[in-house]
């Protein structure tokens, strides 16, 4: 394993993302409308596609791994978050691999990066609404 001791060589290390309100704006044709209903459904969808990325670590379900992270990949990635994405992807990998041996530690990372994204997402619903 090479980088951080405490992370697996796969995750990038944790670098305070920030979302660019506008560039999110923009992605979305400049319809607010349809950014706060995507946010929204985002907010509502992703604890529940985590849990399913944890339920298959703890239960060590590999091919029912690789699908939720996959799915979780595709969620995170409309709001371009980097490192999100690179853990899910990572999981994804141990999960087609069927070694599962740091999936664990891959999952820890992944968490904090979607709590993390999920935080901004509130912060823009809050911008967009005052």
């Amino acid at each position: 394993m090479t980088g951080h001791p405490d992370r697996p060589a796969d995750v990038p290390a944790h670098q305070e993302m920030t979302i660019d309100h506008q560039a999110l704006l923009e992605q979305f044709g400049g319809d607010g409308e349809i950014l706060v209903q995507v946010i929204e459904a985002f907010l509502v969808q992703c604890p529940e596609q985590l849990a399913a990325v944890a339920h298959s670590v703890s239960a060590g379900d590999a091919t029912e791994l690789a699908k939720s992270a996959h799915k979780l990949k595709g969620s995170v990635s409309v709001f371009g978050a980097q490192l999100a994405v690179a853990a899910a992807a990572c999981l994804e990998r141990l999960g087609a691999s069927g070694n599962l041996e740091r999936a664990g530690e891959t999952y820890g990372h992944l968490k904090g990066e979607v709590e993390r994204l999920g935080q901004q997402l509130k912060q823009v619903l809050a911008d967009i609404a005052g």
